[in-house]
């Protein structure tokens, strides 16, 4: 499935997020409901996946998605790839 949304590596440790797009930007502060979400996994990880708005029908709407203004609408975070947890690298796991 297409996503059709911005591609996100999320950082997670000691309670702190970092989000970064594909080229190094800091997404942070534009997600805070996923932020807040992140830093209540209770774990230290490095995250893959895709930030996502859906409309009513279920589809990814790429345009809500540029228009996200941090809160009044539902937003995803798709994840599709657990690279790290609590210390342990597990990109060898794949």
């Amino acid at each position: 499935m297409k996503w059709d949304g911005y591609r996100i590596i999320s950082f997670v440790g000691n309670g702190k997020v970092r989000m970064n797009s594909r080229s190094g930007l800091n997404y942070t502060a534009k997600y805070p409901p996923i932020e807040k979400a992140l830093q209540s996994l209770g774990h230290d990880a490095i995250i893959d996946g895709e930030v996502v708005v859906f409309n009513e029908d279920d589809k990814p709407n790429f345009d809500a998605v540029q228009l996200y203004n941090g809160f009044d609408s539902p937003i995803k975070y798709c994840v599709f790839d657990l690279l790290w947890l609590d210390g342990q690298d597990l990109k060898s796991l794949i």
